[in-house]
């Protein structure tokens, strides 16, 4: 008898056991292919996931963002294309073994010129959307601008440009509110 029950808990047990196995795999497996759907563009991410700063924007300012997002990406696909095909010639020209430094100095630097334009234009163009939204919702645009899917060019730049700006921003209104 006892042999029994010993049988059946180890099998309840095993079964058990191998269900949360199973659960946590095809979990895993399924947010998995849930991101290589979105970073492939086959179906699109809920914009902020997370939560956080986005509930300070109603949704149409959410899709704005998006939108704003699918807008410059088009606009800096020309710059991109170039930069790729500046990165094959420079990788061509050193894969031949060139012995003339200059020529690479000089496509390394138009290279880097290139992307710091990308950077500029990305960040110039989020700055003058920025200034047009009312001041309480600045920050909360530009927190979700870091947490969404921004052009990965951007990403650090901006929150060096942007971070501590809207601490000094929000005190001064306060300070001008609390004087009359």
């Amino acid at each position: 008898m006892k042999v029994k029950l010993l049988v059946i808990a180890l099998v309840v047990l095993t079964v058990l056991n191998l269900a949360t196995i199973g659960t946590v795999v095809y979990y895993n497996q399924w947010g998995r292919a849930r991101e290589w759907r979105w970073h492939h563009g086959r179906e699109e991410p809920p914009p902020f996931a997370r939560g956080g700063p986005e509930m300070f924007l109603t949704p149409e300012e959410r899709g704005q963002l998006m939108q704003i997002h699918r807008e410059l990406e088009a606009e800096l696909r020309p710059m991109k294309e170039r930069i790729r095909r500046q990165k094959r010639a420079l990788a061509d020209l050193i894969s031949r073994e060139a012995l003339d430094t200059l020529a690479v100095r000089q496509k390394l630097e138009a290279l880097a010129s290139l992307q710091t334009q990308i950077q500029l234009k990305a960040i110039a163009r989020l700055h003058s959307i920025a200034v047009q939204l009312p001041v309480e919702k600045r920050k909360a645009f530009f927190e979700m601008v870091l947490s969404a899917r921004p052009p990965r060019f951007y990403r650090g730049r901006f929150r060096h440009l942007y971070q501590n700006q809207f601490q000094d921003t929000s005190s001064f209104n306060q300070k001008q509110e609390e004087t009359p």
